[in-house]
């Protein structure tokens, strides 16, 4: 791809977002037609795509950190364009179409990352509660089961004192009865 001169518009397209999401900067150059200064990607892709680190970099990017301004510059820009679409710029160049690929990729992986990376921050949160909750319910079971131990000396003191009570009390009256007689 960087030996092409004049490459064609899919492939202008796809260096573009691979340049952005790497954080490069466009070359201004004059337009010859309306003379105003605008953006070349080409040369810039020219030197990214000569960079024998390529394919490293774009394993180790650091996808959790893309800022949002480069993502919503992707979705707005590159993502809804046909140009951009692997299965065009396939027929063009198949290496092209896996830095498509890839790039769709971070876009998908960046809309999970924001949607799942909330809910496992609020799943920690949950689970952290309710692992306070559960030592505390631990502990409320324990001093449950010594209050119920309490109580059951306590009952069998009572049990033991009512029927001493009986007994103390059919003596009285044993001993009342033959007073009486």
């Amino acid at each position: 791809m960087k030996a092409m001169k004049n490459p064609p518009g899919a492939v202008k397209t796809v260096m573009e977002a691979i340049c952005i999401l790497l954080g490069e900067q466009a070359e201004r150059v004059v337009d010859p037609a309306s003379g105003k200064r605008i953006e070349d990607w080409w040369e810039t892709s020219v030197r990214v795509l000569g960079n024998t680190a390529l394919l490293k970099t774009l394993l180790t990017y650091k996808r959790d950190e893309i800022p949002p301004q480069l993502m919503k510059r992707i979705r707005e820009k590159y993502v809804p364009d046909p140009n951009f679409q692997p299965e065009r710029v396939e027929t063009v160049s198949q290496a092209c179409a896996g830095l498509a690929k890839w790039t769709l990729a971070m876009d998908k992986y960046d809309v999970v990352a924001k949607i799942v990376a909330p809910k496992k921050i609020a799943l920690a949160g949950a689970e952290e509660q309710v692992a306070k909750a559960e030592a505390i319910l631990v502990e409320k079971r324990a001093h449950l089961r010594s209050v119920q131990e309490k109580l059951a000396v306590l009952q069998k003191q009572l049990d033991d004192n009512l029927a001493k009570k009986e007994e103390l009390s059919r003596q009285v009256n044993r001993i009342f009865r033959k007073k009486n007689h």
